[in-house]
């Protein structure tokens, strides 16, 4: 995995970056409560505002709201996101985290592509920064939680 790079300004505006980050229990609990497929649920629990609880950003962005999508899911089917920020992006970002991948027992794969770069293979705790008005698919071999958070710049 590559690594994310602190007080690198230009890494905003890099296309792909991933680093690793592992949730805490509560958060993991919670999303395995919470979380669905519908891709409309978010949650206000303190400890995704936590900045040291949650994956740090590269310098020059910033989460264009406080409260991320939360998602129990297995595969996602290519697709872009539409801006769901106040005004204008300066950049097109998101920030998509695998908190934890639920297993049978036996060693479950997920997968992270995005148009114009491999897929990449994703393990509990890991998270891309990438740009979502690409394409961008999630194949999973089971079901997973997770949450996602568009990005501005600051």
């Amino acid at each position: 995995m590559a690594a994310l790079y602190q007080g690198n300004e230009a890494m905003k505006y890099a296309e792909l970056i991933i680093g690793n980050k592992l949730a805490t229990p509560d958060m993991i609990r919670l999303l395995r409560e919470r979380a669905d497929d519908t891709f409309m649920q978010t949650t206000r629990h303190k400890d995704f505002n936590d900045k040291k609880l949650i994956p740090s950003l590269p310098d020059g962005l910033c989460f264009a709201d406080e409260h991320p999508m939360i998602l129990k899911i297995g595969n996602v089917y290519p697709h872009t996101d539409p801006w769901c920020g106040v005004g204008t992006p300066g950049i097109r970002r998101s920030l998509f985290w695998l908190l934890e991948i639920e297993e049978d027992g036996s060693e479950m794969t997920v997968f992270f592509g995005v148009e114009g770069h491999k897929a990449v293979q994703l393990k509990n705790g890991d998270y891309v920064i990438f740009d979502d008005s690409k394409e961008h698919f999630v194949i999973a071999e089971s079901m997973w939680v997770g949450c996602a958070w568009q990005l501005n710049t600051i």
